[in-house]
């Protein structure tokens, strides 16, 4: 696979820290009211196309058109790894202009191929993150539309030729000896931007989706270049609803994730 087919779509800009996140939730797993398993959601995100195309995204790229697995389990001896997430306008525009992205739960699970038991390595609802070019071309990006929401999750927004990109502040440390499986998960809703404006959610077309990189080390900046792409995977683009919705990534199968599921916390997220 050619890295432009993949293109980058990784996390550019991020703070370094000497510690993974901390771990929350381990084990807990909640039903969802739809019946539908965990594991199943994960794969899911996995299989098949996306939702739509991604504006500003040639169709060359492999992820523009569904999920890939990249480097999957093999961190080729790197120590570091970060989740990150996308929001896109969908590729035949987005008229609404009243309505905003909210973030919540954006969750990094390894699996220890050791012990088979899985640890959560970060777990945030306030990532940071910027807006760049549709495309990632020329790594150009400014500073993306991030507004803290009242509960401490994010909002932003997405448009005029740039996506939103984010990720935790912090990468978490890995032993790439021990990887026997990532998973990524994240929540997204639409929400009204201004209450004193018209609610035109109804017409927003939001795309989002998740994904990871490994970095050599906590410490230092991003290590792609021409010739090669250091991400883990990249998960279905869907549309971001009114109601909480699961993005995720795994590099996983479904029959794998139903033996050995991890303990995601989906707070009745929809599929």
């Amino acid at each position: 696979m050619k890295t432009a087919e993949i293109l980058l779509l990784g996390t550019y800009l991020v703070a370094a820290s000497s510690s993974p996140g901390t771990p929350s939730n381990l084990g807990l797993r909640v039903p969802t009211s739809t019946g539908t398993s965990v594991a199943d959601r994960i794969a899911g995100d996995m299989q098949g196309k996306n939702e739509a195309y991604p504006h500003g995204v040639p169709l060359s790229y492999e992820w523009a058109n569904g999920p890939v697995v990249i480097m999957g389990n093999n961190s080729k001896g790197w120590q570091a790894i970060t989740s990150w997430g996308a929001v896109y306008e969908d590729s035949k525009g987005n008229p609404a202009t009243n309505t905003r992205v909210n973030i919540r739960d954006m969750q990094t699970y390894v699996l220890l191929q050791s012990t088979g038991k899985w640890l959560l390595v970060q777990n945030t609802s306030s990532p940071m993150g910027a807006a760049y070019h549709e495309d990632f071309s020329g790594n150009n990006n400014r500073p993306a539309d991030i507004r803290r929401e009242p509960d401490g999750t994010i909002s932003a927004t997405a448009g005029g030729g740039y996506n939103f990109h984010f990720y935790p502040v912090t990468r978490a440390s890995i032993n790439p000896n021990d990887i026997g499986g990532i998973v990524v998960v994240l929540g997204a809703r639409l929400i009204v931007a201004d209450p004193t404006k018209p609610d035109d959610r109804g017409s927003a077309r939001y795309l989002c989706t998740g994904g990871a990189d490994y970095y050599p080390a906590l410490a230092g900046g991003w290590p792609g270049d021409a010739s090669f792409n250091p991400g883990v995977a990249i998960g279905k683009l869907k549309y971001v609803r009114s109601d909480w919705r699961s993005f995720a990534m795994t590099t996983l199968t479904q029959s794998q994730l139903k033996s050995n599921p991890p303990p995601v916390n989906v707070k009745g997220m929809l599929p």
